[in-house]
């Protein structure tokens, strides 16, 4: 098989689900291995599969820590079935999944104990007679068993893995099983760090009528792990290494983690995109990603790059206490961010503020990446707002002590929705954070005129003056 393939395995795939998601544009690329120890779950997974563009196995193994025989407890709740029988942290409670109440205990209890031969991963990949490459991408989902399944797979994880999904639990959902983070400390110490939970399920309970139920308690959640590749390149091939850097930056971009994926092109830009791109591009069967991460590359290297202010570099060991004790529009002044005003760096934050996309966000949106893009996109602006705002008021307050006037005219601190993000978005969450900016800008726009008035000889002549009729009795 080819090495530029990327190959996702996934553990539990009962109903042909699997954790890495469906990316029509790149499914070519993807090769998928779906297992489940519940061989009358098989059917299932090859139906529900069928029409993807990408390759597939299927393989009725059951994965635990090392090779010998195993029970796996087969629920009345196919979804609960597990090579741990239940705990008591189900009791009471139940999850209204499709308009039905799945209840627990009863609706999940043992319905057969099925004797089964288990292997390892590791064990399984090293047979002579395996055809299944490694994964580049790990997802498990078996019920509590998730923890001994990577003690099994520790060549792997270390040898290929770029990411998981972890199905975790905050409980004791089932005998005996290991937590988040069990799970947590022993992939960081192989390597991987904690990103994010993708999703983070519930049981709800105790059990009342239509109407009078609220939020749940939060059980379980699939949590994200990304490879560092500092460690990576200690563990990694060093003939295999530049296509492992290429797949852990394509997984990062389809999870949203962009720093990851400009930390990659800054450390082996030279190395493993730069000098590349030209030959490439001559190969007519490379990998769609492998052209999507050319094009990312190519204008993340043209474009200009602008950062925010940074605290270390603007506080001082002297002003820190000073700095504690101000309210904010003092802390802006304190930390000189009136120094910042100068064109150079305002017209940078300028052109930062458009509403278009960049060619960054093109070259997303363009491989399918719109919501990504869309992040982006609003991030940016966002960002820039604040920073603008943030030397604005240093500058306004700078201005008032001193008696100079600082011109503000291009710290202009609007922050407009972009299109793709107006009232018909679904993701109305976003769109109420714009219009709740929108409404601290006007108020520190007001606060900003306030303060700036306060400070002029006018408004302190006008309080003198106040006082004075109030002394002899003029109103």
């Amino acid at each position: 098989m080819n090495t530029s393939t990327l190959v996702i395995h996934h553990v539990g795939g009962r109903w042909g689900n699997r954790s890495f998601p469906v990316l029509p544009m790149f499914e070519s690329d993807f090769l998928s291995v779906l297992y489940d120890a519940d061989t009358d779950a098989i059917a299932g997974i090859h139906t529900a599969n069928q029409a993807l563009n990408s390759q597939q196995i299927v393989l009725p193994i059951c994965l635990a820590e090392a090779d010998g025989p195993k029970t796996l407890y087969i629920s009345l709740n196919p979804g609960c079935t597990s090579l741990l029988s239940p705990g008591t942290a189900w009791d009471s409670h139940y999850i209204n999944l499709f308009g039905i109440d799945m209840d627990f205990p009863h609706g999940s209890r043992i319905i057969e104990e099925r004797p089964i031969n288990a292997r390892s991963l590791d064990s399984f990949l090293a047979d002579d007679d395996c055809a299944c490459p490694p994964p580049d991408f790990l997802s498990l989902d078996t019920q509590g068993s998730e923890y001994e399944i990577l003690q099994g797979a520790l060549k792997t994880l270390k040898h290929h893995v770029c990411g998981l999904v972890i199905e975790v639990e905050f409980v004791e959902l089932y005998q005996g099983q290991k937590r988040f983070q069990d799970i947590c400390d022993f992939l960081h110490e192989l390597g991987f760090s904690f990103v994010r939970f993708l999703s983070i399920g519930e049981l709800s309970g105790p059990k009342a009528p239509l109407g009078f139920r609220g939020i749940g308690y939060q059980t379980w959640a699939d949590a994200l792990f990304l490879r560092r590749p500092e460690k990576a390149i200690q563990d990694i091939n060093p003939d295999h290494f530049e296509r492992f850097i290429r797949k852990l930056c394509f997984i990062a971009t389809v999870y949203g983690q962009i720093e990851l994926v400009i930390l990659c092109f800054n450390t082996y830009s030279s190395a493993f995109f730069k000098q590349r791109n030209q030959a490439n591009a001559l190969i007519n069967d490379r990998p769609k990603y492998d052209n999507f991460l050319d094009d990312l590359f190519t204008v993340y290297e043209q474009a200009e790059k602008v950062f925010p202010p940074v605290f270390s570099e603007h506080i001082t060991q002297g002003n820190c206490q000073k700095f504690a004790a101000a309210n904010v529009n003092e802390q802006y002044q304190i930390l000189g961010l009136e120094q910042l005003a100068n064109p150079q760096f305002i017209t940078a934050l300028a052109k930062l503020q458009s509403e278009d996309d960049t060619l960054f966000e093109q070259v997303l949106r363009n491989y399918g990446f719109t919501d990504l893009a869309t992040q982006l996109n609003y991030k940016r602006r966002d960002q820039v707002f604040k920073a603008k705002t943030a030397i604005s008021h240093a500058s306004t307050t700078a201005s008032a002590d001193s008696g100079v006037k600082i011109d503000n005219q291009e710290l202009d601190v609007t922050l407009e929705i972009p299109k793709q993000l107006n009232a018909s978005t679904k993701d109305k969450e976003l769109c109420d954070l714009q219009e709740n900016i929108q409404l601290l800008q006007q108020l520190i726009d007001a606060n900003a005129q306030i303060l700036a008035m306060e400070s002029s000889k006018f408004w302190k002549l006008r309080r003198k003056w106040l006082q004075l009729k109030n002394i002899i009795g003029l109103y």
